[in-house]
């Protein structure tokens, strides 16, 4: 049983932080990282996403269409392994800060009730004290990450727009966002500001390309 409890709390923990690491929130999310990495060359990667955000918007043209594309560059179909997992994860993503706090809070009840259990003599087979703490640590990881995400400062983009080196006229254009897109903030000036799209993509935008969150 101990054996047990160690196998469902570590895979609790090791769910935690794939939730955190997970990269995508929404099909959109999904569908514009997709079709950046295609255009860098990284299809497969690219159809990979391509298929989430069609697994969670089976009908849309604009899906459906980048990734026919995406397929039609490669010689043989990729498998895309793993749909309950990555169904689940897309799923973890969506729940806000107050439902990850909800969720914490009643992990926190729970170690905590086991815990004082123990203390007071009372039988609490391990098991139960080792699927608690690693409820506790695995929704406590994706929590800490919802608050940071909170705390970030966001802006959409109301039109296409490049993103450049630097904030004045000597950057370059990284590569284009389309319109809707929204990033997080990570630098505010009075004419420019720095931003992460989706795919992890860092660079400048002048402010009046953009709609502050």
């Amino acid at each position: 049983m101990k054996v047990l409890g160690l196998g469902v709390a570590l895979l609790l923990i090791v769910l935690g932080g794939v939730t955190v690491a997970a990269p995508f929130r929404t099909a959109t999310d999904a569908y514009n990282q997709g079709t950046t990495w295609v255009k860098q060359g990284q299809v497969g990667m690219g159809i990979w996403a391509l298929t989430l955000a069609q697994r969670d918007s089976p009908r849309d043209s604009d899906i459906l269409t980048n990734l026919d594309a995406a397929n039609s560059r490669v010689s043989r179909p990729i498998p895309v392994a793993m749909p309950v997992l990555d169904a689940i994860l897309m799923g973890l993503r969506r729940l806000r800060l107050t439902e990850w706090l909800a969720l914490w809070t009643v992990a926190t009840s729970g170690i905590t009730v086991a815990l004082g259990l123990r203390l007071l003599g009372r039988s609490v087979k391990p098991v139960w004290i080792y699927i608690a703490i690693g409820s506790w640590v695995g929704i406590g990881l994706p929590t800490v990450g919802a608050v940071v995400d909170h705390a970030t400062p966001r802006v959409v983009l109301i039109r296409l727009t490049a993103l450049q080196t630097s904030p004045d006229r000597s950057g370059v254009t990284i590569q284009s966002a389309p319109e809707g897109t929204v990033a997080r903030v990570f630098q505010n000036t009075p004419n420019a500001v720095r931003i992460q799209l989706p795919d992890g993509s860092q660079g400048w935008v002048k402010q009046s390309d953009v709609r502050h969150l």
